[in-house]
């Protein structure tokens, strides 16, 4: 009897624990995910359809929920559906040991607005995964968290030599304009020059200073890279510039960029190995022929009429050969030959004359040709 008793309660407890288990299981966070975003897909018919694109952190790629279906994947729809009822087990995610579950987490409780989970995702911004520290830094600005500005500061000036580590950089930056620090104001303003980060730097220097940063986002417009110069050009048009304005801007910076180029002895390698025509000497000492300064100015020549203006500065400059790149170039574009000093002479005084009665000829050509 008592045997039997033993193995009766035996098997009780067994049952108990398999259902606790099972009710444990059931009651994870990942699980109450799958269980709210299933309810989603009844409850809102479209639901599907408007997720049908959407952000994979696995992968970094684009690809339709119907084919593969993944809780970082639930995670970000239901935060873009405002499902409330699944914040705690969001909350709770925070601490997943998947990268793509935390980091769709964070986006999540942002996209809800849930700013009591402030506190957990400012924690994350010690994580080991750069990503997920670079999606804390994103979300803490979205959600407006001030206290952690001086944290966000230290890591924007952080510098490291792998591209998380830019990544980690580029949304510290974005934060701060997100955040509207105007006290990181000359921090940004430095790092207009950082290579990594004068993109990042442009928004949040418009997002802080307006109007007033309009000087130094017209400098960018000279940028070599080209998604510099067109974020420049991008926050410009947002503050009110017109399109003559900026291409205005824009001419110049090209132009003085190049003609500094010129200045340090940057010039592109001549197309033929023959070079002819006369010689110059260069400040450094070297020799440079007709041939190759004329290939240097066929760089101007290609920016036409709209380049005449902007090259009258050069033909002031003591440096013959950089000089006679802005003589040929505007030779060649306006077609009119006025008497200019090409080389060096000891009547200063009257060769000055001939630049400027020059300038007068090549100005008077450009205003005619604007008219027409």
């Amino acid at each position: 009897m008592n045997k039997t008793i033993l193995i009766v309660i035996g098997l009780a407890c067994a049952v108990i624990g398999a259902v606790g288990i099972m009710w444990y299981s059931s009651n994870t966070p990942r699980n109450q995910v799958i269980k709210y975003y299933n309810k989603l897909l009844v409850d809102i018919p479209n639901a599907r359809k408007a997720s049908a694109v959407i952000r994979v952190y696995s992968h970094g790629i684009y690809e339709p929920i119907e084919s593969r279906k993944t809780i970082d994947e639930a995670i970000i729809i239901l935060g873009r559906y405002n499902i409330k009822e699944s914040i705690p087990a969001m909350r709770k995610l925070l601490k997943d040991k998947n990268t793509a579950i935390r980091t769709s987490a964070m986006c999540a409780l942002s996209d809800m607005r849930d700013k009591e989970s402030i506190p957990e995702i400012r924690k994350l911004l010690n994580d080991k995964n750069e990503e997920v520290i670079s999606c804390a830094i994103s979300v803490l600005g979205q959600l407006g968290d001030k206290e952690s500005i001086p944290e966000i500061r230290k890591l924007a000036n952080c510098k490291g030599t792998n591209d998380d580590q830019e990544s980690v950089r580029g949304s510290a930056v974005s934060a701060l304009g997100d955040l509207k620090d105007e006290e990181s104001i000359p921090l940004i303003r430095e790092l207009l020059k950082d290579k990594d980060l004068r993109r990042f730097a442009i928004y949040t220097l418009v997002d802080l200073e307006g109007k007033e940063a309009i000087p130094l986002i017209k400098e960018l417009l000279k940028d070599k890279d080209s998604s510099v110069s067109g974020a420049a050009r991008y926050n410009l048009e947002i503050l009110g510039l017109t399109e003559d304005e900026i291409n205005e801007a824009q001419f110049k910076g090209d132009i003085d960029r190049l003609f500094n180029d010129f200045m340090n002895e940057k010039f592109i390698a001549p197309r033929s190995p023959i070079c002819n025509g006369w010689e110059m000497t260069l400040p450094s000492g070297k020799g440079i022929v007709r041939s190759m300064l004329q290939e240097q100015a066929d760089q101007i020549i290609a920016y036409g009429t709209e380049a005449v203006p902007y090259l009258f500065r050069w033909l002031k400059i003591d440096n013959l050969p950089v000089r006679y790149i802005a003589i040929y170039s505007l030779q060649q574009i306006t077609g009119v030959t006025p008497d200019t000093p090409i080389f060096a002479s000891e009547e200063a005084e009257k060769d000055s004359k001939d630049i400027e009665e020059a300038i007068v000829v090549w100005q008077e050509w450009y205003d005619n040709r604007k008219k027409k």
